[in-house]
């Protein structure tokens, strides 16, 4: 119950808008509404918004009135959005607005994300694909150099025990770089290994395809053999390249994916 004491207070509810974090050009998506009641009176004539993204547009009516939603329960509904003329990204957003004991209220939420392309056919090196996603335990993971220092762009050239490698992708554990494939490649190569601007260091690297692991190594220290991965991606929609730090820290462990690149 509701404390006499504070009149003013509104029943605790919560509005939820989940569209995923990223979608395909030229395909429909399905966007999920939940408007839930976690107060102990009713959430009377809601009227429930849910806009369309700029070029695209909502399979029916865009909005709803919902007579009621109980104490402890939610409405949910889900919207299909189709592409008409996406652009590089989808911003939408919705609204509700309510009748409570303590007179009227209003919720809003908003999803979106970048609209993706299956990769090219043919070879693609990671350090010109566009990525999804990227974490990283020291400054940005650098395209094309060792990582370096914390500042963009401050890498070396990619060296594992002496050889030096022309491209890849630099990166300090624990890191990850996700990018869109779109189902049509064939297969990931790289040459990893701890690369040789710090003397020290110790991390594994996973390859993921869809949140399954595809490849992976033992922990690779500074001085081990660099280690060759070439991983079947048949079918693979999104792709995850993962460093840990070993399981000791991550103090030093800039690890390299030495000529990484994807056919498709």
């Amino acid at each position: 119950m509701w404390p006499a004491k504070f009149p003013a207070a509104a029943p605790a509810a919560t509005l939820s808008l989940d569209a995923g974090s990223y979608f395909p050009a030229g395909k429909p998506f399905t966007a999920h509404v939940r408007l839930t009641n976690d107060g102990s009176t009713p959430l009377a004539a809601a009227r429930v918004t849910v806009s369309s993204p700029a070029g695209w547009q909502i399979d029916g009516r865009g909005e709803v009135l919902v007579p009621v939603v109980a104490p402890g329960k939610s409405w949910e509904r889900a919207v299909t959005v189709k592409p008409v003329k996406p652009g590089a990204q989808v911003s939408m957003s919705v609204k509700a607005s309510y009748v409570t004991g303590w007179g009227q209220r209003s919720l809003s939420a908003d999803a979106g994300g970048p609209v993706v392309t299956p990769f090219a056919a043919g070879v693609t090196a990671m350090s010109k694909a566009p990525f999804l996603l990227t974490e990283n335990g020291w400054g940005p993971v650098e395209r094309g150099t060792s990582n370096g220092e914390n500042q963009a762009g401050d890498g070396n050239p990619i060296t594992i025990n002496g050889q030096v490698y022309s491209d890849g992708l630099g990166a300090h554990a624990p890191s990850l770089v996700r990018v869109y494939l779109g189902g049509g490649c064939q297969a990931f190569h790289s040459v990893v290994g701890l690369d040789d601007e710090f003397a020290t260091g110790s991390v594994t690297f996973e390859v993921r395809g869809d949140g399954k692991t595809l490849a992976s190594t033992d922990v690779v220290r500074h001085g081990s053999v660099a280690q060759v991965l070439d991983v079947p991606l048949g079918g693979v929609q999104v792709l995850d390249l993962v460093v840990t730090d070993g399981g000791d820290g991550n103090n030093t462990d800039h690890a390299d994916w030495a000529d990484a690149l994807v056919t498709c």
